[in-house]
Order: structure tokens, then C-alpha cells, then sequence
């Protein structure tokens, strides 16, 4: 598993303090790490989280849960950063944007490693100016290919399958104001 790709590896300063909520997809974990995972979610989000394990059919042998969380904006962060260290690990997790912070998006899959991304409140993938100008200085046929990859469109492709397989409940919505 290759590590954090350079052009998602945004340092965003979160001020502390600052409380958030999301939603981590474990969209396919092997049943031997789920302890181990469940030690690290309980870690970086809190001690009371409820995670309930259920097969995933695409890829057998696999387990996946949907665990929403509250707490301090940058805990999806720490937690995503800590799931680098299992292998054939299938993750996303997500972070609500605050006053103060935005919002983000984590994808770790094994052949591709973790990808993030600031999101706005509606979850659209928001680039910088230096990721753009990076992406327009690729030659020509590869502008696209650059800000695919920008957007998470590889991670995505790799865990479409694993979002539309899994017959799991579904984390509780949550209010958006």
C-alpha cells in the first residue's frame, strides 16, 4: 500500500476545540483486524461508538460497518491516518465542515492508498488554486487525468462496488443547518 498521495496531503490546521460530526464506511475490513480497527476508531472518535459488523458480499471473508461520530474536527483525520497500518483495508470517512473548518473526505484502498479532499457543504470536492495550476501544467492529455485523480475518481471507482454490495444499516442521518 503506497502511502498519502502528495497532492491530497493537505496539512488543514483544525482549531481545537472545535466540535464536528461524520461518518466513517468501513466498507471492507478481514474479521481478524476488526478489533484492532474497532481499538483505533475508539481511539481518534470516542470511547462509546457503537460498531456493528456485518459480511460484505463482494469480497468474501470481508466485514464492513457505518459508524457515525461526534467530537473535535480532525478526529476523522487521526483516524483515517491510523488505518494506514492494515493492509487490504477499504475505508472512507468524512467530516462536516464547521464555522471554523471545512468540511473533509478520506478514501484508503490498498493499491491506491489514502486520498482527502476539503469539502463545502454539500459535499462537492473542493481544489485549490495550486492543486488547479499544478493539473494545468500537465501536457495536454493528461490535464484530465491529473484532476481525476484530484477529484477521487480512482478511489471511488474502487469502492463503488463495495458501497452498492454491502446490505448493512445505514448510519443515522444527521441534521444539517
Amino acid at each position: 500500500m503506497s502511502d498519502v498521495h502528495p497532492d491530497s496531503a493537505r496539512a488543514i490546521p483544525m482549531p481545537a476545540g472545535v466540535a464536528t460530526r461524520g461518518v466513517v464506511f468501513i466498507h471492507a475490513c478481514r474479521r481478524a483486524f476488526a478489533p484492532h480497527v474497532e481499538s483505533v476508531l475508539h481511539s481518534a472518535l470516542g470511547p462509546t461508538l457503537r460498531i456493528d459488523w456485518v459480511v460484505q458480499p463482494v469480497l468474501p471473508g470481508m466485514w464492513c460497518a457505518d459508524i457515525a461520530w461526534r467530537g473535535p474536527a480532525g478526529s476523522a483525520a487521526a483516524a483515517m491516518s491510523q488505518m494506514l497500518r492494515f493492509p487490504d483495508i477499504y475505508v472512507e470517512a468524512t467530516q462536516e465542515p464547521t464555522a471554523s473548518t471545512p468540511g473533509m473526505r478520506y478514501a484508503l484502498a490498498p493499491d491506491l492508498g489514502m486520498w482527502s479532499c476539503a469539502m463545502d457543504a454539500h459535499g462537492n470536492v473542493m481544489l485549490n488554486e495550486a492543486q488547479i495550476r499544478l493539473a494545468m501544467q500537465e501536457p495536454s492529455g493528461q490535464v484530465s487525468v491529473r484532476l481525476a485523480h484530484l477529484l477521487g475518481e480512482p478511489w471511488d471507482a474502487v469502492l463503488e462496488p463495495l458501497r452498492a454490495g454491502a446490505q448493512r444499516p445505514a448510519a443515522p442521518l444527521v441534521r444539517v443547518v
